[in-house]
C-alpha cells in the first residue's frame, strides 16, 4: 500500500487536501487504539506533505519520484544503533531543500541553512528572537550577491520548518522584506505558502509558542508533529470541517493538553458544535493557563452573559478593561450586565465611555439606546446638554442610514431631470420610493432604540 492509498486520496500537491485527508483516517488509527497503523499512517502523511512542498518548489525526475511515491508503507523496523550523529558539516556532507544542492564546507549558503537548521531543531532557542538576529547578523545575509540565491534556499527550508512565533516572523519579513510586494511573494514562490507568510505576518493565523518551551511533549520531533496538528486544527475550523478538527485536536491532546491555544481551539470547536457549556470549560481552562491572556475573558464573558450569570460576566469585562481601558467590545458588554443588574446608571455611564470613543460603534448604539429607553427604566434627571448630543447623533446616523439606502435613487433622478422632460408619474413614484425608505430609517430607529 504506498503513501496515497494509506491517506485515501489521489497523488495531489495540495497540503489542504492531505490535511484533510490525514485527519479523517486519525479517527480510525488513534495513537492509543493502534500504534503500529498511526504510524504507518504518520509516515505516509509526512511523505506526501514532502512531496507537495518540493512539488511547489521544484521539478523533480519522474523516475525518481514514481519510485519514491510508490513505495509500500511498512511497519518502522529496529535501527537502534542507527542514529546520525549531530555535527558540523563536513566535505562530503551535500543538502537539499528543493532550491540548491551543494557541498556545505564550501557553500556559505549551505552553511548559513545548516545553521538555520540546528536553530530550529533547538526549540527553547527557536522562539526566542535574540537567536534569529545573531544568525541574521551573519555576513552571507548582506552578500549582495548571494542575497537572492540564499533568500529563496531559506524559504524553502520555511516550508518544511514554519513554527515560528509571530516576532519571529516580523524579524524575518525586516530581513527579507516578504510584506513590501505581496504579489511579488505570491508569483516567486507556492501561493499556499507566500498567503502562510502574510496570514503569520498580520496575525490573522497566530499561534504561539511559550507554553511549550518546557512542556513534556517529547523530542523535536514530538514537538513538530504536535505543532503540525494544532495548526491543522485551525485549519479545519477555519473551513468548518468539525470532524477533520476534533480529530487534529484529540491527537494534539494526547501529547500536550495544557498549551493556552489548544484549549482555546477546543473552545472554538465545541461553541461551532453547540456545546456551550464545554466551551466555557476549555475557555475557563485556558485563563488558569494564562490568567494574563485577554482571548479566553472575552469568549468566557459572552458565554456567561448570556447564561445570565451577570456578575461573572462583569467580572471578565472589567480584567480586560484593566488591560485596555478602551476596548469597546467590553465596555459595551459590562453595560449589558450591568443593566442586567439593574444598575443602569453604571451601565450608561459604560456605554457613553463607548460612544465617546466612537459613535458608529453598532452594539454601543443599540445597548446605550436600550439603556436610555424610558419605557424599561427610570431615567431620573438628564442633563439637556447630554440630550441635545444625543439628539444630534441620532438625526446624524438617521440621515446616514437614509442616504446610504437612497443615495442611487436620489442621483438616477437627478441625472433624468438634467437630460429629459421627466413626466410627473416618475417625480411620483421618486417620491413614493423615498418615503418607503423613511419609514424603514425610522422603524429602525425605533427598534435601536427599544
Amino acid at each position: 500500500m504506498n503513501i496515497w492509498e494509506r491517506l485515501g486520496i489521489e497523488r495531489t500537491t495540495e497540503l489542504r487536501i492531505i490535511k484533510k485527508a490525514y485527519a479523517a483516517k486519525l479517527k480510525q488509527h488513534h495513537p492509543e487504539d493502534d500504534p503500529e497503523g498511526y504510524q504507518q499512517l504518520r509516515e505516509a502523511y509526512e511523505a506526501a506533505s514532502k512531496f507537495a512542498k518540493e512539488a511547489n518548489t521544484t521539478v523533480r525526475e519522474p523516475a525518481e519520484a514514481e519510485d519514491e511515491l510508490s513505495m509500500p508503507i511498512y511497519p518502522p523496523e529496529d535501527t537502534k544503533g542507527e542514529v546520525d550523529q549531530p555535527g558540523a558539516p563536513n566535505a562530503q556532507t551535500t543538502y537539499s531543500n528543493g532550491i540548491f544542492q551543494a557541498k556545505a564546507s564550501v557553500d556559505p549558503v549551505s552553511l548559513w541553512i545548516h545553521q538555520a537548521e540546528e536553530l530550529y531543531d533547538d526549540f527553547p532557542a527557536r522562539i526566542r528572537v535574540e537567536s534569529w538576529e545573531r544568525l541574521l547578523n551573519e555576513d552571507i545575509v548582506w552578500d549582495v550577491e548571494r542575497g537572492p540565491e540564499l533568500q529563496h534556499a531559506f524559504v524553502s527550508f520555511l516550508m518544511s520548518c514554519r513554527h515560528l512565533p509571530r516576532d519571529v516572523w516580523q524579524l524575518l519579513d525586516g530581513t527579507f522584506y516578504f510584506t513590501d510586494d505581496p504579489e511579488e511573494l505570491r508569483e516567486r514562490y507556492p501561493t499556499y505558502f507566500a498567503e502562510y507568510i502574510l496570514q503569520q505576518l498580520d496575525g490573522s493565523r497566530e499561534l504561539r509558542y511559550d507554553s511549550l518551551a518546557n512542556a513534556p511533549v517529547g523530542d523535536a520531533a514530538d514537538i513538530e508533529r504536535f505543532l503540525d496538528l494544532r495548526e491543522s486544527a485551525l485549519d479545519m475550523l477555519m473551513e468548518g470541517e468539525l470532524e477533520e478538527a476534533e480529530a487534529c485536536l484529540s491527537e494534539a491532546s494526547a501529547w500536550f493538553a495544557d498549551d493556552l491555544d489548544l484549549q482555546l481551539l477546543w473552545g472554538k470547536y465545541n461553541l461551532a458544535a453547540g456545546d456551550r457549556q464545554e466551551a466555557l470549560k476549555c475557555f475557563g481552562h485556558a485563563i488558569l493557563l494564562q490568567p494574563d491572556d485577554l482571548e479566553a475573558y472575552r469568549y468566557a464573558a459572552q458565554l456567561r452573559y448570556d447564561d445570565q450569570r451577570y456578575e461573572e460576566a462583569l467580572s471578565d469585562c472589567e480584567r480586560i478593561l484593566a488591560a485596555h481601558p478602551d476596548d469597546q467590545d467590553a465596555l459595551c458588554l459590562a453595560g449589558r450586565c450591568l443593566t442586567a443588574m439593574g444598575r443602569i446608571s453604571e451601565a450608561k455611564e459604560r456605554m457613553k465611555r463607548s460612544f465617546d470613543i466612537n459613535n458608529q460603534h453598532m452594539s454601543t448604539l443599540m445597548y446605550w439606546s436600550s439603556t436610555a429607553n424610558k419605557h424599561h427604566y427610570d431615567q431620573g434627571k438628564i442633563d439637556p446638554a447630554e440630550h441635545r448630543k444625543v439628539v444630534k447623533n441620532n438625526i446624524i446616523f438617521d440621515g446616514f442610514l437614509f442616504l446610504r439606502l437612497t443615495w442611487l435613487y436620489i442621483f438616477v433622478y437627478i441625472v433624468l431631470q438634467l437630460f429629459f422632460d421627466v413626466p410627473v408619474i416618475v417625480t411620483g413614484v421618486f417620491v413614493a420610493i423615498l418615503l418607503w425608505y423613511l419609514y424603514r430609517t425610522l422603524r429602525a430607529h425605533r427598534v435601536l432604540s427599544t
